[in-house]
């Protein structure tokens, strides 16, 4: 017995399974003399439905994770190098695949037996949204065992971490005009406020 798998078996539940799997799981561990691991096991928290059936998208469809945290990559990428134009591009199939993300989600917890609710729907945008804007967020979620939904608006930090650090006296990207690296400034700034 070892706290991962342990970690890994209790998130993988249903939701209403959590509680009494991971109490007979910490119980088991501390008759075994493992009281380290017993108390590992007794602080784990179960999931709100949002993080559930997000934990539930990671497992079943990782490749779709995986979409996230290369889009999140290429949008930062794009940032750091100023680039409006595929800026726009990922930002609007950031909205697509975070859409159709949702959607899937939805569908695996109806399959499962617990419809998603537009309050929850809302959470899982904001988490896939999150894990866009932020690589952290992506690995949380990959790891499959998030406990509340993630706020995008934390995770932007890390997307826009160095949007307008460069002065534009400082650096106008090659062929371009002052009026140029304005304007990507502005696209970067309307994008902050979308992602938040």
């Amino acid at each position: 017995m070892d706290f991962e798998s342990v970690a890994d078996e209790l998130y993988a539940l249903p939701r209403d399974e959590f509680t009494a799997a991971r109490n007979a799981a910490a119980k088991q561990a501390r008759e075994q003399g493992h009281c380290e691991l017993a108390e590992q096991i007794g602080a784990l928290h179960r999931p709100s439905t949002a993080a559930w059936v997000a934990n539930l998208m990671a497992r079943e469809q990782p490749g779709e994770i995986r979409a996230l945290v290369e889009l999140g990559d290429g949008l930062r990428e794009a940032q750091h190098r100023l680039q409006g134009d595929e800026l726009r591009r990922l930002s609007t199939q950031r909205h697509q695949l975070v859409h159709g993300l949702v959607q899937q989600a939805q569908a695996l917890a109806r399959a499962a037996g617990h419809p998603a609710s537009e309050s929850v729907s809302r959470e899982l945008s904001n988490t896939f949204t999150a894990a866009v804007n932020s690589s952290a967020a992506a690995q949380a979620l990959a790891g499959g065992r998030l406990t509340s939904a993630l706020d995008p608006a934390d995770a932007a930090v890390e997307l826009f971490a160095e949007a307008g650090t460069a002065q534009a006296s400082e650096h106008v990207p090659d062929g371009g005009t002052r009026q140029d690296d304005d304007r990507l400034r502005q696209e970067l700034e309307r994008l902050r406020r979308e992602a938040a």
